[in-house]
């Protein structure tokens, strides 16, 4: 009987190791535009200001970083670099709404299955910006610029981010936010 306790104990640990590669989160984003597509001469001197909600909420406590974000993806392509008010040749305002479904599809998973790595989740959270320019006088609004930063775990997950990059979750917001940023660039 104790052989028994032992040999099932083995094959539930073998099942579970088994599995814990199909049940651990992967981020994927898309990555199709690259830096070195864009380059500006001069690097105009904007004061740029933020707004950045998580599901239309408005979260100030994040501002700071995905403004540092932007910032730096202006400035790798040479477009603009952050300037105060005072010394700047324009200024650009920036409002960014996270809509993130990440925990609805975890509860879901969770429930049909996603302990056990047997069916998972695919999950798709979308980065919505809009920008306000004024350069020269000139005011340019563009909205509606979207990325989508998806997230799966479990079997059979992987054809439905074929054509994204895996990274780490971290790094796909600042890689969605460069995205962003050469998409509004692409258009001016």
């Amino acid at each position: 009987m104790k052989k028994l306790h032992k040999q099932k104990f083995i094959i539930f640990s073998m099942f579970l190791i088994l599995f814990i590669g199909c049940t651990a989160q992967r981020t994927f984003t898309n990555v199709n535009l690259k830096e070195g597509d864009y380059s500006f001469d001069k690097p105009h001197k904007l004061a740029y200001t933020i707004t950045y909600k998580e599901n239309g909420e408005p979260k100030s406590s994040r501002e700071g970083e995905v403004l540092g974000y932007l910032e730096d993806a202006f400035a790798d392509v040479g477009f603009a670099k952050p300037s105060s008010k005072a010394s700047s040749t324009g200024s650009m305002h920036i409002d960014i709404n996270y809509i993130d479904n990440l925990a609805e599809q975890v509860a879901k998973a969770f429930v049909t299955g996603y302990t056990y790595g047997l069916i998972g989740y695919h999950s798709k959270d979308e980065i919505i910006m809009d920008v306000e320019l004024t350069l020269n006088g000139e005011i340019i609004k563009k909205d509606g610029y979207k990325h989508e930063i998806s997230t799966i775990a479990g079997l059979f997950q992987e054809g439905k981010v074929s054509n994204k990059t895996e990274m780490d979750r971290s790094r796909a917001f600042e890689k969605a936010a460069q995205q962003l940023v050469l998409k509004f660039l692409n258009d001016i």
